[in-house]
């Protein structure tokens, strides 16, 4: 019996040394610990991107400006009158071509008559095709260029020349006439389509598709029937 409860503590002893927490192996096993990061602070004192303003043009200079206005005819000056127009159309300064007028800085149409029958039979007005822009203190010329022809008709009925008429003009686009008669000169005109009535007594013949052609002298014979 004693052999018995000795044998029994001794299993007992064994069981508990290998299962047991006291004085035997501990458990080696980790447990991970799942952390969340912490935002981050700031000291509140950083600088702010901030964005440039745009540049504007600076704006042009005000004030008045220097204006001389010229005619050409041809390539060369010629004389006349002329006028400045502003944006609204309304006159800003007029008076004689080769003229300095003296107006407000900005941007002006011109326009030019052509005074003298010398110069342009026709006695055309013309604005120029380009406008023109004035700086406050400076000064700007600006030539308004008319075009020419110069021509010398000849009026055949028939093949036969015809000495004593008269021809009524007409520009296509254009109202109003001018009249011409015989000469023994080329005349300077606007070249450019015409309807020309020949008139000889009391016999008015219309002939439409006359040319007189830019930048040439020319002599135009007129066909009639």
């Amino acid at each position: 019996m004693r052999k018995f409860l000795i044998m029994l503590a001794m299993a007992s002893w064994a069981g508990c040394g290998a299962g047991c927490g006291g004085g035997g192996a501990t458990s080696t096993a980790s447990e991970e610990t799942l952390t969340t990061p912490e935002p981050e602070t700031t000291a509140g004192n950083e600088e702010q991107a901030v964005e440039s303003p745009t540049e504007e043009p600076p704006a042009p200079p005000r004030g008045p400006g220097q204006l001389r206005v010229g005619i050409r005819v041809g390539n060369e000056s010629a004389a006349g009158r002329v006028r400045v127009l502003d944006e609204s159309g309304e006159v800003a300064a007029e008076g004689n071509a080769g003229q300095t007028f003296t107006v407000p800085s900005g941007t002006y149409e011109v326009e030019a008559q052509i005074t003298d029958q010398q110069v342009l039979f026709d006695r055309p007005t013309r604005r120029a095709d380009e406008s023109v822009t004035v700086t406050a203190g400076q000064e700007t010329s600006f030539d308004v260029q008319m075009p020419l022809s110069r021509i010398r008709i000849h009026v055949r009925r028939r093949g036969r020349e015809i000495r004593n008429w008269t021809i009524e003009l007409t520009r296509d686009g254009l109202e109003g006439t001018i009249e011409m008669r015989p000469s023994s000169s080329h005349v300077p005109i606007t070249p450019g389509r015409y309807t020309a009535v020949v008139v000889m007594g009391q016999e008015r013949i219309t002939v439409e598709g006359v040319v007189f052609p830019g930048g040439a002298t020319r002599d135009l014979p007129i066909d009639i029937q």
